[in-house]
């Protein structure tokens, strides 16, 4: 193998290394502005998007123990990295398709799982990360917050009977 296609293979192993993610789409009809238009909006949801070589990107999966994506290495091809919230990177990747036509999704990885391109679609259509969490974190908050306010309550109305113990006292005396 040449040196610039070790480099290439070595700059595909990092890159897949380091996300453990991505979305394998091809891009046939994306103008240049539509492209870096894409890379944009992906870039600043911490998504790397790039063109491969199918056959290099083929030799790098392998060496990761990736299986699966041969059939799906053919024609022009691009790799989404997806960053943390891979739901949002689907999210973005499949809303693009929907207005443009012109990225059509291949099939992808996550967590060492081959999913095919309507698996994708339903990863997009989950919440992002963020809303996730707000969710749990309610879910977990709820039941903490109700017996709070009956504790208070409980509290409230023991302190009403003093209260009430003590004017009577008061008009007593």
């Amino acid at each position: 193998m040449r040196p610039e296609k070790r480099l290439a293979v070595k700059e595909i192993k990092q890159k897949l290394e380091a996300c453990g993610s991505f979305v394998l789409a091809d891009y046939v009809g994306l103008t240049v502005e539509e492209m870096n238009g894409l890379r944009n909006i992906l870039s600043g949801n911490s998504v790397n998007f790039m063109v491969v070589k199918n056959r290099l990107f083929n030799i790098t999966a392998k060496e990761l123990g990736i299986e699966g994506l041969e059939k799906h290495l053919k024609g022009p091809t691009a790799v989404a990295f997806l960053g943390k919230d891979v739901a949002a990177g689907a999210k973005i990747l499949v809303d693009f398709n929907k207005k443009t036509g012109k990225l059509e999704l291949k099939a992808g990885i996550l967590d060492e799982k081959l999913m095919d391109h309507m698996e994708i679609k339903t990863l997009a259509e989950l919440p992002s990360r963020e809303v996730l969490l707000g969710i749990v974190a309610g879910t977990i908050q709820a039941p903490i917050a109700s017996f709070a306010r009956v504790l208070n309550a409980k509290l409230s109305s023991v302190v009403y009977a003093i209260n009430a113990i003590r004017e009577k006292k008061v008009k007593l005396n």
